[in-house]
């Protein structure tokens, strides 16, 4: 069974990370460094300081019905399949953030960066500050 996900252009660049209604979950892949996953779960930290409600944070797969979803992961994630981002392969601290629709999950913000430290600490105060 292929758990990659598949991307459809976006119907909207806007991603809601929370609302009354709605936090985004966060999913991370199983076979990325440990410091991804270190940030996703000090991104959802913040979002909970910030807004009072914490994003769950899932690796490889998150449940049916969980809702928008942002994807954190470096070039190397298996999450991506042919998503990938062409542009920062072998590039050094850069990074790629797109809306898009996930099969199987539906809203997601892909948030990749080319290696380890981009793909999840700077990548992640991007997403923070917009």
């Amino acid at each position: 069974m292929d758990n990659r996900l598949s991307f459809e252009p976006p119907a909207q660049k806007d991603f809601v990370i929370v609302s009354s209604t709605e936090v985004a979950a966060i999913l991370v892949d199983s076979n990325d460094d440990e410091a991804v996953h270190i940030a996703a779960d000090t991104f959802a930290d913040d979002v909970e300081r910030v807004s009072g409600r914490r994003p769950t944070v899932h690796v490889d797969k998150v449940p049916s019905g969980a809702g928008s979803t942002i994807i954190a992961a470096t070039t190397r994630s298996h999450l991506f399949g042919a998503h990938k981002a062409p542009d920062l392969e072998g590039k050094w601290e850069a990074f790629d953030i797109r809306v898009g629709n996930a099969a199987d999950i539906g809203a997601a913000l892909c948030v990749t960066g080319s290696d380890k430290v981009s793909g999840n600490r700077r990548s992640a105060l991007t997403v923070s500050a917009a």
